[in-house]
């Protein structure tokens, strides 16, 4: 249990934090920059990946929970195209 708490102070935490700032900033240019998806391109996304989950079910029901057509992915799509 000490290594491991030592491994997360040492290093998970550290790698979190730098995820997290490099997230922010992201987002805030992407605001700046105005990039946004369209309802096609978040359509075209999920669609290919039902395609590339096709028999993994609980992939699948995850694509058609209407939270990630609004919130999820965009957000991981605005985040891509801002890189």
């Amino acid at each position: 249990m000490i290594k491991h708490r030592e491994w997360m102070k040492k290093e998970a935490r550290p790698a979190a934090e730098k995820r997290v700032k490099a997230g922010l900033v992201l987002a805030e240019l992407s605001k700046e920059l105005k990039v946004d998806a369209s309802r096609d391109e978040i359509q075209k996304q999920i669609g290919f990946f039902k395609q590339q989950y096709g028999k993994d079910k609980k992939m699948l029901e995850q694509f058609d929970n209407p939270n990630v057509h609004i919130v999820t992915l965009p957000i991981r799509m605005i985040t891509d195209k801002t890189c």
